[in-house]
């Protein structure tokens, strides 16, 4: 089964968790890891990764704590996701064929990456404040941008015949 890491989910429940408290403050650790229901150990790790990665902010001292480092609609899934975990790569093979010497004559390397492309599409679409405005527009996500349609042919129809 394909799975997103643990580390991953609770990264994205605590920077959301940040995003709903808005400008009404910071939330300490203690707050972060009870409303989401993270083991404190865990969270430790989390939250010092998403503030190596500039996503949030630590503020030591009484009106200390955690807070978004920038406005939740500016951070997407894919940065949380990556500054939690590792560049999203659903197989080894799509990460340009390193580490597979099947890479050049593989059959299937191609629905791994298109997979692949389509994952980091939608992670790369979906703002963090997006997840604060239900319901959330799937359809955004997952539908490609408009192409332009083909120019007629010769005929006035959009064949391509010459």
């Amino acid at each position: 089964m394909l799975q997103i890491p643990r580390r991953v989910e609770y990264a994205l429940r605590a920077i959301v968790a940040l995003a709903r408290a808005g400008d009404a403050g910071r939330l300490s650790f203690k707050d972060i890891a009870e409303r989401e229901d993270i083991p404190r150990d865990y969270l430790a790790k989390i939250l010092k990764e998403l503030v190596d990665a500039e996503l949030i902010e630590s503020r030591r001292g009484a009106n200390g704590g955690y807070s978004l480092a920038r406005p939740a609609d500016d951070i997407s899934f894919l940065a949380v996701i990556e500054a939690a975990d590792s560049p999203v790569a659903v197989n080894h093979c799509t990460e340009n064929g390193v580490g597979c010497d099947q890479a050049t004559d593989c059959a299937i390397a191609g629905v791994w990456q298109a997979a692949e492309d389509a994952m980091r599409t939608v992670f790369a679409r979906t703002s963090v404040g997006a997840m604060l405005h239900r319901p959330l527009d799937l359809g955004r996500l997952t539908t490609p941008p408009p192409t332009a349609a083909p120019a007629p042919g010769p005929c006035g129809c959009p064949c391509v015949r010459s």
